[in-house]
């Protein structure tokens, strides 16, 4: 290999990782995390418990999407159609292309993804005038193990959107930790 690149790895891999000599990439990403004890019943509930500011911050990128009139359909497994794997590829190479950078997942392993294995994925698509203009792409682990975003489309949807599309519809996540698909 020339290089490798390993995303979410737990902290046993990155024992062995580290032991084999490889480097390390240090990252902070961050998770919403469902409280057992008080769990919120909806987005809103959770809107309410978080202080002020952040409150502020999701409301304000929220208005903000609505504003461009921004609304999203959610597609699970099967109901994610040939047209919609096609359109989530394009928006995959765009973004690819706006960081300089060539994509390596083919149109061919989503098509494969969609045939074998269609109840692993969760599909968000942004439309504006019923026209898709943004799609995100979530693997579900369907033992109920936490959501992982596996891409975003376009820059359109804002900075955790698809994380709060994600708690808007699964308040109640059998396993309460959402990474956000950001890391910096």
């Amino acid at each position: 290999f020339s290089s490798v690149h390993m995303l979410f790895v737990d902290e046993h891999d990155r024992d062995s990782f580290q032991r084999a000599g490889w480097l390390l990439r240090e990252g902070v990403q961050f998770h919403w995390t469902q409280d057992a004890a008080q769990p919120q019943l909806d987005f809103g509930d959770l809107l309410a418990r978080l202080q002020r500011d952040k409150r502020k911050k999701i409301q304000q990128e929220r208005r903000k999407v609505a504003e461009q009139g921004i609304g999203f359909t959610v597609h699970l497994g099967a109901e994610i159609d040939e047209a919609l794997w096609s359109f989530f590829h394009h928006c995959y190479t765009l973004t690819y292309q706006a960081h300089h950078s060539k994509p390596y997942l083919t149109r061919d392993f989503f098509a494969r993804m969609a045939q074998t294995m269609p109840q692993h994925w969760l599909m968000f698509v942004a439309r504006r005038a019923d026209q898709p203009v943004a799609a995100s792409l979530v693997a579900i682990d369907p033992a109920g193990h936490p959501l992982v975003p596996a891409s975003s489309g376009h820059p359109v949807h804002g900075f955790g959107v698809t994380t709060q599309l994600g708690i808007a519809l699964h308040p109640q996540q059998p396993t309460p930790r959402i990474p956000d698909g950001h890391e910096d």
